[in-house]
């Protein structure tokens, strides 16, 4: 089998797993991002969350990281907006959890 794991495609695009590394492929199976996460959700209008050097971005369809992988944990985009779980270290100005939406603006929670 040419990968460890395969996942639905979901806008052209879908998660597989390399070597112990996640990346995205095509839909006519080419590689569309390097194989350089080690956790990665579907895309959602044009980005996905990924796990790279222990927290968790954004990437768009490129694999250009977005968004800074700085967060303890990433949910899944719904109407334009991902849940995501801000790590400890970024200081108390940052809410332990807030929305993100596909501007890259954090938008809080009530």
């Amino acid at each position: 089998c040419q990968f460890e794991e395969a996942y639905n495609y979901s806008e052209e695009l879908a998660v597989v797993k390399k070597d112990g590394k996640y990346g995205y492929i095509n839909n006519i199976g080419k590689m569309a991002t390097p194989f350089a996460f080690s956790g990665a959700n579907s895309f959602h209008n044009g980005f996905a969350a990924v796990k790279l050097q222990g927290g968790w971005g954004i990437i768009d369809k490129t694999g250009r990281l977005r968004i800074p992988a700085r967060f303890k944990a990433a949910g899944k985009f719904y109407g334009g907006e991902i849940e995501m779980e801000v790590a400890s270290d970024m200081g108390p100005l940052f809410p332990a959890k807030g929305k993100l939406n596909t501007r890259s603006m954090l938008v809080l929670e009530d």
